[in-house]
């Protein structure tokens, strides 16, 4: 039941107005000066507040900024027997709803009270499903790794320019992208993710860019396309490296041209958007092998952000686990259950070649399988155990030449990422001459594209 605080020295209105909207079902309460209105805010909560201007012992337009203070989300409905104009604009300005004359119509306050409650309800359920996207989006991690990369979102956020996320799959590269957008001027505008890999090459074009009626067999209506849906905000070009060239030349020409034409149309639409694309694949190889264009590539290719593997930032893993525990649990019917710090050892000893995404996966699927309020460390061994979870036990399963090798390049690797892929730095950690560990590290195989 919506509740509302009718505000008004004169005892004749409060009452007709509490007859009138408690027979509307709504739950009604009243005072009859600013002190009081004060008090029963501190009281309760309330959806409206029916506001007379002239109270005994405050300006009601004075009293706006005091109530929203106290509770932001309610909406403010003025009243008044000596309005004007200014009056009705300072109180719109200060926060109120509506103003409404006195002698009063009970029909417009009705009307306008049934409206000032759907923008209140609208407001909440935004402010929640908003919650839950960030929630959902919110980067996690506190590795030197992760660190880097929220220093660079927030230096390009704020800019228009074009960003490329590069990664493995699952590392989180759409999360990146919408943390772009949120920090960006466009951050109250749409942000629309294309998956280029997912959409048949037949199709890419019309979504994309769109279609008119007729344009071929089944455009029964006109329809826009992906880059206006995204007008004024920001699209993701997701997997951009699947894209064929045909519709990477068209996608080339919009950003050099800020338009769009859709199919079976001449006439261009213009579109203002930022783009930024990500894939898994390297498209410096693609470009060299002919798969990709290489102008495309360096219009896109403005702000590089590279994201490592999850192996790569195990740091991050027991603040993933919590994250993901809380996103599972809230969703579902499965009880509050949490996880050891040995469970999470051996999920820290794993490499999840699946990133993230396979992380959550496994998270969820222990949280179901395990009885009981924790998940142990047996349960997690029994998940992941085929995958090698412990890179001591599966040393000592190997050949002795190709376990050196093994625990060498795992051993460097190691130190690398300690001093944050210094050369220098971890020459000196290990003892030995950088020629000597660049050395070592063409000889295991460890790039220093990592760095």
């Amino acid at each position: 039941m919506e509740k509302i605080l009718v505000v008004d020295d004169e005892r004749n209105i409060q009452n007709i107005l509490r007859e009138v909207l408690t027979d509307e079902g709504y739950k009604v309460v009243t005072a009859g000066t600013g002190k009081g209105c004060i008090d029963a805010l501190r009281k309760e909560f309330f959806n409206v507040i029916i506001l007379d201007v002239k109270l005994p012992d405050i300006d009601g337009i004075s009293l706006i900024n005091s109530i929203k203070d106290i509770s932001g989300e309610c909406e403010i409905v003025v009243i008044s027997g000596h309005a004007t104009i200014e009056m009705a604009v300072e109180a719109i300005k200060r926060g109120a709803y509506d103003f409404i004359k006195k002698p009063l119509s009970l029909e417009k306050v009705r009307i306008v009270l049934r409206h000032a409650i759907e923008l209140h309800k609208y407001k909440i359920e935004k402010e929640n499903w908003d919650k839950q996207i960030e929630e959902k989006y919110r980067l996690v991690g506190k590795s030197r790794a992760m660190q880097k990369i929220k220093e660079l979102i927030e230096k390009v956020a704020p800019l228009d320019s074009k960003v490329l996320i590069t990664g493995e799959s699952g590392v989180g590269k759409e999360l990146i992208a919408y943390a772009i957008h949120r920090r960006s001027k466009r951050a109250d505008a749409p942000f629309v993710k294309v998956n280029c890999a997912a959409i048949p090459t037949e199709l890419v074009e019309s979504e994309l860019f769109g279609y008119e009626k007729g344009a071929f067999t089944g455009a029964t209506d006109k329809r826009m396309g992906k880059f206006e849906s995204a007008n004024s905000g920001t699209i993701l070009l997701d997997e951009i490296g699947d894209m064929d060239l045909l519709t990477q030349a068209k996608v080339l020409r919009l950003i050099e041209t800020g338009e769009v034409l859709h199919l079976g149309s001449n006439k261009p639409v213009q579109v203002d958007v930022r783009i930024i694309a990500s894939t898994n694949k390297n498209i410096e190889e693609e470009v060299r092998k002919g798969n990709f264009r290489e102008d495309l590539f360096f219009r896109l290719n403005v702000f590089p952000i590279h994201v490592p593997p999850l192996r790569e930032r195990k740091d991050d893993i027991p603040l993933l686990v919590e994250h993901f525990v809380k996103d599972v649990v809230s969703n579902s019917a499965i009880g509050t259950k949490r996880f050891t710090p040995e469970a999470i050892e051996m999920l820290s000893k794993y490499d999840f070649p699946g990133n993230v995404r396979e992380l959550r996966n496994i998270v969820e699927r222990l949280l179901i399988l395990q009885e009981g309020s924790e998940v142990n460390d047996s349960i997690v061994k029994s998940i992941v155990s085929k995958s090698a979870v412990q890179k001591e036990v599966s040393l000592l399963q190997q050949p002795y030449r190709e376990a050196k090798k093994n625990f060498e390049k795992f051993y460097i690797e190691e130190k690398l990422k300690k001093n944050d892929w210094n050369i220098s730095k971890t020459a000196g950690e290990l003892g030995i001459e950088r020629t000597n560990l660049h050395r070592k590290m063409n000889q295991l195989g460890i790039k220093t594209e990592k760095k």
